[in-house]
């Protein structure tokens, strides 16, 4: 990680969890998670939670299902 780099911006979950292994504060990912993707990005947050993700979506589809992911 580079000196005093906490905030990171990524294209794919892979992408995201490296950053939090190597102790990211946030990570913004910028290509909307789909599908399976929404499930990698939940259990991200349960493996690192001292990491904030974010994430750009698209479409109101997309908006639901992580919703109701991330709210249980």
């Amino acid at each position: 990680m580079l000196k005093g780099i906490r905030k990171f911006k990524c294209a794919t979950i892979a992408e995201a969890e490296m950053n939090a292994q190597n102790g990211g504060d946030s990570v913004l990912l910028t290509k909307q998670a789909v599908g399976p993707d929404i499930a990698r990005l939940a259990k991200l947050k349960e493996t690192y939670p001292s990491t904030e993700f974010l994430g750009i979506v698209g479409n109101r589809n997309t908006l639901r299902q992580i919703v109701s992911l991330f709210s249980r």
